[in-house]
């Protein structure tokens, strides 16, 4: 029987296989819409896995994702699953300036609006890239 007083976290990061860091064969942006994508279906088979056992999770989508697949966006809403940002562009913080890091968070959430999902309550930096030197981005 399940302790009722343990809490389990799950939580998964949106992006697609091109948007690895740091990686020049995929780093530039204006060529990924030509990359093929494995987002939706990838995501659609977590989604049914978690449907069938009853669990929700944490959804850290990057804004580009919600930008081009918004439906998907919705569908794990739908879920009843908590969406997150990952960033637009999937870009170590440590390597943004402030400004950068403002544009690409708002851009992000815009994108997660425009996708039909109001509340996003998280954040969760690419790469784990709030490091030492980039406490700033807390704020």
């Amino acid at each position: 029987m399940p302790d009722p007083d343990v809490t389990h976290a799950l939580s998964f990061d949106i992006e697609d296989w091109f948007h690895m860091v740091e990686i020049d064969a995929v780093d530039d942006p204006d060529r990924w819409d030509a990359f093929p994508s494995i987002v939706e279906r990838e995501t659609e088979w977590i989604l049914e896995t978690l449907r069938k056992r009853g669990i929700t999770a944490t959804f850290y989508v990057l804004g580009w994702i919600a930008d081009r697949y918004p439906d998907l966006v919705r569908s794990i809403d739908r879920d009843g699953h908590e969406i997150g940002s990952h960033s637009f562009w999937h870009r170590r913080v440590d390597t943004l300036t402030r400004e950068e890091f403002h544009a690409d968070v708002r851009d992000s959430l815009d994108a997660i609006r425009a996708a039909g999902v109001d509340r996003c309550p998280g954040f969760r930096a690419p790469t784990f890239s709030i490091v030492p030197g980039a406490e700033w981005a807390f704020d």
